[in-house]
């Protein structure tokens, strides 16, 4: 039984390879401190990471700055966009920074102005004494400094940050599941249910297909490299996904400009 998506907005979510002339850019970024040391902490292709990185950052301080200015009593939802963000990050700075370094997130506040950079530095110690975040922790490579001197306390939700309930970050798989481990979760799904009555089915697949949806929205393809997106639309069509043309659309350019980067490799050869 086919499962539909529901119909894109756009003909394809955006990637690497619809922003390469934005790749050309990067030193007109106005968040990163410390750009040629900063992509020397990034995996390769570094300048790629680099944009993937910034993107996230630019929308952090575009949805805190909203948090500034709107009413306390619509500031939940906010607070809840800005928790999220930063799992983005989190995310990102699991596969794109080098296993040595930090992702280091600057936040200064004052009464007129709000800055939010960022830069990548070596690991020396696992001290992280006046720091908010998860970075003394193995599992991940972000650290978040805050400066504040207003007697409001509008980025109280980034502090709150380390204090965040970990059970959030379940919800949402994108942030540890990898685009090819989504597409698996589906075609584990329509394998077990195939001979059973499950009328669920078409529920838990579309939500893998949105979790598929953010992750892409969110690596713009970064962590589908060689033959990743081909074997991700593989299997979604042996789980039956049909009609979902923003998710294949994407795919299928990644795995054609894939081709012609590392096509001539001894693996890509039958």
């Amino acid at each position: 039984q086919p499962i539909f998506a529901t119909p894109p907005a756009s003909s394809r979510i955006e990637t690497l390879y619809d922003i390469k002339n934005d790749l050309h850019n990067i030193c007109e970024s106005k968040s990163c401190l410390d750009i040629d040391n900063t992509l020397q902490g990034l995996v390769s292709h570094a300048p790629e990471s680099f944009y993937v990185i910034d993107q996230s950052i630019q929308q952090l301080k575009n949805i805190t700055i909203l948090l500034i200015n709107i009413k306390d009593e619509n500031r939940s939802n906010h607070q809840n966009m800005i928790h999220d963000k930063l799992l983005d990050l989190k995310a990102l700075s699991t596969f794109l920074v080098k296993p040595r370094f930090y992702l280091n997130i600057n936040i200064t506040k004052s009464q007129q102005n709000l800055n939010i950079n960022w830069y990548t530095s070596p690991i020396i110690s696992t001290e992280c004494t006046g720091k908010v975040g998860l970075g003394c922790e193995t599992s991940t490579r972000m650290l978040i400094d805050i400066t504040h001197d207003d007697k409001r306390d509008d980025i109280y939700a980034i502090k709150q940050y380390e204090y965040w309930e970990e059970s959030r970050a379940t919800l949402e798989l994108y942030h540890h599941m990898t685009c090819l481990e989504l597409s698996h979760e589906a075609l584990k799904v329509s394998i077990e249910n195939s001979n059973s009555e499950e009328t669920n089915i078409d529920v838990k697949i579309q939500h893998i297909l949105s979790q598929l949806e953010k992750r892409l929205y969110l690596t713009k393809g970064s962590d589908l490299r060689g033959r990743t997106s081909a074997d991700v639309a593989f299997n979604l069509a042996l789980s039956g996904v049909t009609n979902s043309n923003q998710i294949f659309d994407s795919l299928v350019t990644i795995a054609i400009h894939e081709l012609r980067r590392v096509g001539s490799r001894r693996s890509f050869k039958v």
